[in-house]
């Protein structure tokens, strides 16, 4: 699944999933970054498998967005 709308897919995105299930609750998802990347901390790039993290605040975006920055890197 694509996970933002860009590079010709604005549909069917995981981004769209977002904000479609939160779609009745305006504050209870982050737009922090943008629209089109509602909630979505970091990224994965394609065919790699792994965990997405999203952010129902901007307050704990900004706390996890720099959680990954901070990492230790092996």
């Amino acid at each position: 699944m694509v996970v933002h709308p860009g590079a010709g897919v604005q549909s069917g995105t995981l981004a769209n999933a977002i904000r479609v299930h939160f779609e009745f609750e305006q504050s209870a998802i982050s737009d922090q970054q943008s629209e089109l990347r509602v909630g979505i901390v970091h990224r994965l790039d394609k065919d790699t498998s792994g965990l997405i993290v999203v952010a129902k605040t901007d307050e704990i975006h900004e706390e996890l967005s720099e959680q990954f920055r901070e990492r230790p890197c092996p």
